[in-house]
């Protein structure tokens, strides 16, 4: 779960390294982000490649989570990192890679229909 002021890894070869979350979209309850969910990002660190600048704020998919999800068949996982991925106003990808794998639920999700390169990373 993400909530405001939390911290991620940004997993895209966008560059951006660490991102700090400003605002949760499209939650009715206190319970935070949930995979898939679009978050606001100021971005803290940078990688060499500086396509986008320190403190600029965008918008960015939340991918990865520490805290546990039960799929409907009973299967619970969770990862060992908070992970975003970097996306423009019409929801589009600015990267071309992402580093890791991701959730299922992503995928399947039909709002998300430009993530369809993501197939082969997730889990």
């Amino acid at each position: 779960m993400i909530y405001s002021e939390s911290i991620l890894s940004c997993v895209d070869n966008s560059g951006a390294l660490l991102l700090k979350c400003v605002n949760v979209y499209n939650t009715k309850s206190r319970n935070g982000s949930k995979p898939a969910n679009l978050i606001l990002v100021s971005i803290k660190t940078l990688r060499l490649i500086k396509k986008i600048k320190t403190g600029e704020l965008k918008k960015a998919l939340f991918i990865r989570g520490k805290r546990w999800i039960t799929r409907f068949n009973g299967m619970s996982l969770k990862f060992n990192q908070n992970a975003a991925i970097l996306v423009n106003e019409k929801q589009i990808p600015l990267n071309t890679r992402i580093f890791g794998p991701i959730y299922r639920e992503i995928i399947f999700n039909k709002n998300l229909l430009k993530f369809n390169f993501l197939l082969y990373s997730t889990i």
